[in-house]
């Protein structure tokens, strides 16, 4: 070929390369790092009938939200060293509710206190109460377990090497709902990194000043509905979010009429259920010309 045809020859060239089954056996078996989700860790390698892989570092995200026995898969694969990141102040862990009910049922009143003590031995009952909102094992998920038993091992360790890291200061949050969220949920002791309330501060006319409003919508007025696929929804939510919106859209169209250009406004909008989802989904489609 003329050299006037090198991208032509180099597209080829790379053609050729891949991907190919071969390639992919050679990545895979000298690559440095990989990432799977629990399960798959090992999925591959028991579908080929091949040795169960072994890592010298495992590192596990959100593990505060693995069922035991999922996280159980990589940390079974952890040779020298495991680190689990999460919160378990947050969203908590997977678990079967028929399994925990048979446990329940047949466990008496003094097993059960005596594995809540071993997960829990760092709290009063009071505060296993107050943090798990059942104050027993059954409460419990993995992941503290995992912290319980890392602090336990560092009051043991003689070079007292420290196992276990707290993130205590967030960026994230405006000053005043850090402060919220560090007086609930992490007994005051989360800080926040930006006090500048101003670098938070939204001008839409209708919450301006405001990081956080709370906008009651009584049950006693609309209770939830369950639909054909075990999903809720409440329709007065749905109106009391368009009428929300409907004002913020005229309070920033008066905003924008001030201006010589006007200020494009984002909205996002985040609900627990699919079935209320959808309502709002049909409520926007509804209102666009509005809005």
């Amino acid at each position: 070929r003329l050299r006037g045809d090198k991208t032509e020859i180099l597209s080829d060239y790379a053609d050729k390369l891949g991907p190919t089954e071969e390639l992919k056996q050679a990545l895979m078996k000298y690559r440095a790092i990989d990432a799977a989700t629990h399960q798959k860790t090992l999925s591959y390698y028991l579908s080929k009938g091949d040795e169960l892989p072994v890592y010298k570092n495992v590192l596990v995200d959100e593990a505060a939200r693995s069922c035991p026995s999922d996280l159980l898969i990589p940390l079974a694969c952890a040779e020298e060293k495991i680190v689990l990141v999460g919160d378990e102040k947050q969203l908590p862990q997977f678990l079967n509710a028929d399994t925990l009910g048979i446990l329940k049922r047949n466990m008496s009143a003094d097993e059960i206190k005596k594995l809540t003590d071993e997960l829990m031995p760092n709290e009063s009952h009071a505060d296993r109460g107050a943090s798990t909102g059942g104050g027993s094992f059954f409460s419990v998920s993995m992941f503290e377990y995992m912290i319980h038993t890392a602090q336990m091992l560092e009051r043991r360790d003689l070079k007292h090497r420290s196992r276990v890291v707290k993130l205590l200061t967030q960026y994230r949050m405006a000053p005043v709902i850090g402060d919220l969220v560090s007086e609930v949920f992490y007994g005051s002791r989360l800080k926040n990194g930006m006090e500048d309330a101003g670098h938070f501060e939204l001008d839409y006319p209708l919450i301006e000043g405001k990081n956080m409003i709370w906008l009651d919508v009584p049950s006693a007025l609309n209770q939830e509905v369950k639909n054909g696929k075990a999903s809720y929804f409440r329709e007065l939510e749905v109106s009391a979010i368009r009428e929300l919106l409907l004002k913020l859209a005229d309070s920033v169209s008066r905003a924008n009429a001030d201006r010589e250009e006007g200020a494009a406004v984002e909205i996002g909008i985040t609900t627990g259920y699919n079935a209320q989802r959808r309502k709002i989904e049909i409520m926007l489609d509804e209102n666009e010309n509005e809005l």
